[in-house]
């Protein structure tokens, strides 16, 4: 469990801006459009394998599962995730998780919704989570499923739920909810900041 936000950067924003680095390489060949949502190669499967397992990683400590344990598995974090968002989920004014909507940056206003298709009957039916497992149960029968879309919303959905977790720290600790880096490539409309200058008061007034 994190306890601070140095914790939060260190161990997981870091990492995050790694893989988001890999994709902002990637998009240097590969434009951010449509048209190349089927794009596929070795270099995209490896992004999409990297990417989906850090995105199980974060929804363990999210939702406060143990890393070591076996039984954790999509469902479990489709409803770890629903209750954690709710706040949130009203401050962006949409009704549900499956209406959020991921804007692009440096496009010409491109949206993703990388949990649409997500519900509690058949959670493992997210296309890009979906991709993600038969790649890695059948590389050679779903080469093609490892491909630029499927890359493109998992990182957003990656891109969300760190947000959320340094949200979770602010609650704990009143440090800014805020990645020391911003996002190159995503940006959530309305995703407004808890961190204020009374809480920075606070927090001096603890150290003192």
């Amino acid at each position: 469990m994190l306890n601070n936000r140095k914790e939060f950067i260190s161990n997981y924003w870091k990492y995050y801006c790694i893989l988001e680095d890999d994709f902002a390489e990637l998009i240097k060949y590969i434009d951010l459009r449509k048209s190349n949502y089927r794009t596929t190669s070795n270099v995209i499967i490896k992004q999409l394998q990297s990417i989906c397992s850090e995105f199980e990683i974060v929804c363990k400590e999210l939702c406060d599962i143990k890393m070591d344990d076996k039984h954790a598995n999509i469902k479990t974090y489709y409803k770890g995730i629903v209750d954690n968002t709710q706040e949130i989920i009203q401050d962006l004014k949409i009704r549900k998780i499956q209406n959020l909507h991921i804007n692009i940056r440096q496009t010409n206003n491109m949206v993703i919704f990388p949990f649409k298709e997500w519900n509690e009957e058949c959670p493992w039916n997210l296309f890009w989570w979906k991709n993600y497992n038969d790649i890695k149960h059948s590389r050679t029968e779903h080469y093609k499923s490892g491909n630029f879309e499927s890359v493109l919303n998992a990182l957003g959905a990656l891109y969300f739920l760190e947000r959320l977790l340094v949200r979770k720290v602010y609650y704990k600790t009143k440090e800014m909810d805020i990645p020391d880096r911003q996002s190159s490539i995503f940006y959530i409309e309305n995703f407004e900041y808890k961190w204020s200058i009374e809480d920075e008061v606070y927090n001096k007034a603890k150290k003192e």
